[in-house]
């Protein structure tokens, strides 16, 4: 029993991908709203962020982002981005992971599955990790965690509704600079 009806394909990487880009979009945004409005008038902070270069600060805050992933893993089951894409994350058992075991997990995605956001070693994990789930239907930190991944279909509709917080990222990102 995984809390809800499973429905549809179970292996689903674009999916998977597109929740874990909806989640980072939405931690990038609140970090954006924090930083403004804390930073806002520091200079020695303002002066210190525009010399970190982009990359490394997309590593920064895809580490910083494992906490929070982990957090609403624990109490929640799931993430506002796999909610939406009704994708669950659960101990094989059904129940919810723990903190330690959801940081673990999402630790062992960064390195495994992002490639730690490191240009071009990036792009390559993510490969390996779309083969892998492809090949063996579960990722390496599903499988050496003992986590399901599960699926409801997700439809039209609700497809339409996801584009809206997507178009609106890139909207306040394009104003942002």
């Amino acid at each position: 029993d995984y809390g809800y009806t499973v429905s549809g394909a179970q292996v689903r990487p674009w999916v998977r991908y597109w929740a874990r880009t909806i989640d980072f979009f939405i931690f990038i945004i609140l970090f954006l709203i924090l930083e403004n409005i804390f930073f806002e008038d520091i200079s020695f902070y303002q002066e210190f962020s525009r010399q970190i270069p982009e990359f490394v600060l997309t590593m920064l805050l895809s580490f910083l982002y494992i906490f929070m992933e982990a957090l609403f893993l624990s109490t929640w089951g799931t993430t506002f981005g796999k909610a939406l894409l009704k994708v669950r994350v659960r101990n094989r058992d059904g129940t919810k992971l723990s903190y330690s075991y959801a940081f673990k997990r999402t630790f062992h995605l960064w390195i495994l599955g992002e490639g730690m956001s490191i240009p071009i070693v990036s792009l390559i994990a993510k490969y390996r990790g779309y083969g892998n789930l492809i090949k063996n239907f579960e990722t390496s930190w599903d499988r050496d965690g003992e986590h399901i991944v599960t699926h409801q279909i997700i439809g039209t509709l609700r497809v339409f509704i996801i584009l809206i917080p997507i178009v609106f990222f890139f909207y306040i990102s394009i104003i942002w600079e």
